[in-house]
């Protein structure tokens, strides 16, 4: 008896490790959970935010990979078996944290991009930026960009660059774009400004602007 409970606390100490050490997804996954609960002032919605963090009845798995278009969603514990190399199989990786005020607000979750090599350590913050309006013109034609209920504008997101584009264009319009298609996104920011990105350019959000390359 006395074995078998050194042996159950021993199984329990390292299930607990393995969700919070450092080299974690879970780990991420908390900390960016927590970071976003500090910016609700109400107690209430605090503490409904983080229990839904841990929901297991959540209908949308936290992780959603893409190739070529094509989704392929992970809870964190499958995702753990290929995050270190992810890049080899996956055009890019989304992480979904959810916003429990959706209902009077307009996004339901938070979207956070994983890039190759980026450390899950790194936390992630609900950026203050908001673009009025997003086009792609793909052969002539305008294709608006609406993100629904799911917020992009996270501090560090890469956003409209080739890959990013080509993935809005299949989830959003269901068009196949490869990577050989000219395109211009065209971009309204909240103050107005028009911005046009081409196929080698992207923008990086930060906390209350962005930065155009390309």
């Amino acid at each position: 008896m006395l074995f078998l409970s050194i042996l159950a606390c021993w199984f329990l100490t390292k299930k607990v490790f393995d969700y919070i050490s450092p080299n974690s997804m879970n780990n991420l996954y908390i900390k960016t959970c927590l970071n976003i609960y500090e910016i609700y002032e109400n107690s209430v919605v605090k503490l409904k935010y983080i229990k839904s963090c841990f929901n297991k009845n959540n209908k949308i798995e936290p992780i959603q990979c893409i190739k070529s278009g094509v989704s392929t969603n992970y809870t964190i514990l499958e995702f753990q078996q290929i995050k270190n190399g992810w890049w080899n199989w996956y055009d890019l990786c989304l992480l979904n944290i959810p916003n429990e005020t959706y209902k009077c607000e307009k996004y339901k979750t938070n979207v956070v991009r994983f890039y190759p090599n980026k450390t899950s350590t790194d936390i992630h913050m609900i950026s203050n930026v908001r673009f009025m309006d997003v086009r792609i013109m793909y052969k002539e034609t305008f294709y608006k960009i609406n993100f629904g209920e799911r917020n992009f504008y996270m501090v560090d997101n890469i956003l409209f660059d080739q890959l990013f584009v080509q993935w809005c264009m299949r989830e959003y319009h269901n068009i196949h774009m490869s990577k050989d298609d000219v395109y211009e996104c065209v971009i309204l920011d909240d103050n107005v400004k028009s911005i046009t990105l081409k196929n080698n350019s992207h923008i990086i959000i930060n906390i209350d602007d962005y930065k155009v390359f390309g």
